[in-house]
């Protein structure tokens, strides 16, 4: 008999399909209600076509803080922009947010601690499995988040609609980003690992002249942010900055930038984006002219 998955508050679960009402039940409040996520497909041919131009969970992580994290986030969302991608953003740094400073009308700010944020992200990834998605996660809820995503199969689910999900890990303190790494590969299979070196932190180097970081990190495509000095860093750390538009050539404000500096910095970034298939963007190369 064929199943569907389900999305409830507890996790994924599995229903013969004859039993699954064919609309979410709304009977309950929202942190109960049951979402009808999967229906299967009847051959392999099947699953290929329902795979096929689908979208991508691009979640950017680190163990600790001020590392270049939310940074990066900020180069993934502006490079899928800039190969006309329409990108949802969720900043789970819940307050307040530093993600969502850039991108007000973009970014939703979710609390993974409550049952809503977690329905909020889990349930709004699914029923649009076709866009692309940036989750940009605190250190602190870092491992909250993947224990809540191995609880609920939530990557299993997320294949099966035709989503990818890679994890962009930016590595920092040796003990910390060892440990954390170890625990979210050995529990996550279906993850893709990127760690990120940040050629901005002086920790790096630590890592990646020890044995015990090789083994962990070996047969892990690795990409690289390279170093901007700290005029460069404050003008697009402002909450005006936009790479897109700096590309765009979008004002003199923007023009009068060192030019040469930062587009090598983002053809760098980008290439790299591309090149590892984390983004397909082919097209945003050619029209920022660094293809």
């Amino acid at each position: 008999m064929r199943h569907a998955g389900v999305w409830t508050r507890h996790g994924f679960g599995h229903l013969p399909l004859d039993t699954c009402h064919p609309k979410p039940d709304t009977r309950g409040n929202a942190a109960g209600r049951i979402r009808i996520v999967h229906t299967g497909v009847r051959n392999g041919e099947s699953s290929r076509r329902m795979l096929k131009g689908r979208g991508r969970i691009h979640i950017v992580g680190s163990g600790e803080t001020r590392n270049g994290k939310t940074l990066l986030a900020r180069l993934v969302t502006d490079f899928i922009l800039l190969a006309q991608g329409d990108p949802v953003l969720f900043d789970a740094d819940a307050p307040y947010g530093r993600l969502a400073d850039w991108y007000p009308e973009r970014a939703e700010i979710v609390d993974l601690k409550t049952t809503g944020g977690q329905i909020a992200l889990f349930d709004r990834i699914l029923e649009a499995p076709e866009r692309d998605y940036v989750v940009d996660l605190p250190a602190r809820d870092l491992m909250r988040f993947f224990t809540l995503v191995q609880q609920t199969g939530f990557i299993e689910e997320a294949k099966r609609q035709g989503l990818h999900a890679d994890l962009m890990f930016v590595l920092d303190r040796p003990d910390v980003t060892l440990e954390a790494l170890r625990t979210i590969r050995a529990s996550l299979d279906g993850l893709r690992i990127v760690p990120v070196f940040n050629e901005a932190s002086r920790i790096n180097a630590r890592l990646e002249g020890g044995e015990t970081a090789a083994g962990v990190l070996a047969e892990m495509a690795e990409l690289r942010l390279p170093r901007l000095d700290r005029d460069m860093m404050r003008i697009i750390e402002q909450h005006s900055f936009s790479f897109l538009a700096f590309l765009e050539d979008g004002g003199p404000e923007l023009r009068a930038l060192p030019r040469t500096v930062l587009r090598g910095f983002l053809r760098t970034v980008f290439g790299q984006l591309h090149d590892l298939g984390l983004v397909a963007g082919a097209s945003a190369l050619k029209r920022a002219k660094f293809a």
